[in-house]
C-alpha cells in the first residue's frame, strides 16, 4: 500500500526488483503472523465466525499508518523540517489528542509503580518514543515511502527473539519465511 501510495500521491518510482523485495516481504510477514497468532482458539473472541474482523481491523490500521507515513513523506518533500522537529509536532499532537480525552492524567498510569521506580518509567517512555518515532521520520526523510515502509514493517520479527520466553514454538516453517523476508530486504536495498 505504501510503495503504490507513493507513486500515485507523490510520483515515487521503484525499480521492478524493489517491487518484488516489498512483495516477498510482505508475504513473508503475513506467514509469520498468521503463524504467530492461533485465532481458532475457543476462548478467543474473534472466532471464525468474525473472520471479517480479523482482518479488516488490521488493515485499517495499515492503510492510516501508511496515510501517516505518506503525509509525513510528502511534508519532508515540501519543506526544510528536520526529522527532529517533526518528531517532536506529532507528539505534541499526541499529548494534545490525550489531554483531550476525558482529562488523561499521567498518575493513571503510574498507580501500581513504586516510587523508585516511576521516574526511571517515565524516562524509559519519553526516549523510547521519542527514538521511536525520531528514526522512523529519518527513514520517511531518507526513502521512498515504499522501501521505507517496507523496512519499517520487518519489526515484528523481532519478537521471534523472545518467543521462547512467551513458550511460542518456532517452527521450521518460520525460520523459512523469516529468511525469505531478509532475502526480500536485500532485493530492495541492493
Amino acid at each position: 500500500m505504501a510503495a503504490l501510495a507513493g507513486e500515485i500521491f507523490i510520483n515515487e518510482n521503484l525499480t521492478p526488483k524493489s517491487w518484488v523485495g516489498i512483495i516477498i516481504v510482505s508475504i513473508s510477514l503475513l506467514i509469520i503472523l498468521k503463524k504467530g497468532n492461533d485465532f481458532k482458539e475457543s476462548n478467543f473472541p474473534l472466532s471464525e465466525k468474525n473472520n471479517f474482523k480479523i482482518f479488516a481491523f488490521p488493515f485499517l490500521s495499515v492503510l492510516c499508518a501508511v496515510l501517516g507515513g505518506l503525509l509525513s513523506r510528502i511534508v519532508f518533500l515540501q519543506s526544510n523540517l528536520s526529522p527532529f522537529l517533526t518528531t517532536e509536532i506529532r507528539l505534541l499532537g499526541a499529548i494534545i489528542f490525550l489531554i483531550t480525552l476525558k482529562g488523561f492524567k499521567i498518575d493513571f498510569f503510574l498507580k501500581n509503580i513504586a516510587k523508585k521506580q516511576q521516574k526511571r518509567f517515565l524516562l524509559s517512555i519519553l526516549l523510547g518514543t521519542n527514538i521511536g518515532i525520531l528514526l522512523q521520520q529519518i527513514v520517511f526523510k531518507t526513502l521512498p515511502i515504499g522501501i521505507g515502509w517496507t523496512l519499517l514493517s520487518t519489526s515484528p520479527v523481532i519478537s521471534l527473539i523472545f518467543a521462547k520466553n512467551e513458550e511460542r514454538e518456532i517452527t521450521k516453517k518460520i525460520i523459512f519465511f523469516t529468511f525469505s523476508l531478509f532475502f526480500g530486504l536485500t532485493l530492495i536495498i541492493l
